[in-house]
């Protein structure tokens, strides 16, 4: 879990047996959902980094490491 620069809470949660599967949650401070995004793996946990802090990077219970860049959110 991490925020971005407008205070949003970024949170990584699911797996593929229950609910909705492997996501990325955007929240608002208030907790309200804004943006969700489906995830090919279980996730562990989310950073921003890169140039910027315009990237974010996700890891998952299988090893793997994803970023996702251009998506208009900065840490």
């Amino acid at each position: 879990m991490c925020l971005d620069g407008d205070g949003n809470v970024v949170a990584v949660a699911g797996g593929a047996e229950a609910g909705p599967g492997p996501m990325v949650y955007i929240f608002t401070p208030e907790g309200r959902i804004i943006e969700s995004h489906p995830l090919p793996e279980e996730p562990t946990n989310c950073a921003f980094g890169g140039t910027e802090l315009a990237d974010l990077y996700v890891t998952t219970t299988q090893g793997s490491l994803y970023r996702a860049s251009g998506t208009g959110r900065k840490g």
